[in-house]
């Protein structure tokens, strides 16, 4: 949802015309630990970009069930921050997907499963 209101939607077909990509993540655990995968998807400042958008300040992220992630400009622009839709060469499960936001080097807490709605703000 852009800051005017104006839903953009992306599809499977449409995924590869934002540009798909491949990371090493490292997802940040509550007990110290670290988990590493290798996840495919689209960055999110691609996204914004696909979706005509240049001036923001937050970017909410909403996950099927309420949940939702406020992510500044540093996070958003990260060349770490994609939208994924595979883990390990594997389409997400129903637990994760179909999409995923995926944040390099940050905690659990920011990374949103089964993602429904990116909500941008000015």
């Amino acid at each position: 949802e852009t800051p005017d209101g104006d839903i953009v939607e992306l599809t499977d077909s449409n995924i590869e015309e934002v540009g798909k990509v491949d990371i090493d993540a490292i997802m940040r655990k509550k007990d110290g630990t670290e988990q590493e995968n290798k996840w495919s998807g689209v960055p999110l400042k691609k996204v914004l970009e696909f979706a005509n958008i240049d001036d923001y300040s937050v970017v909410e992220v909403e996950a099927e069930d309420g949940f939702s992630v406020e992510y500044d400009p540093e996070i958003v622009e990260s060349d770490g921050t994609i939208l994924a839709v595979e883990m390990d060469g594997e389409k997400l499960d129903e637990e994760s997907g179909p999409v995923q936001a995926v944040v390099d080097g940050e905690g659990a807490k920011l990374w949103v499963r089964q993602i429904v709605k990116v909500k941008v703000s000015n």
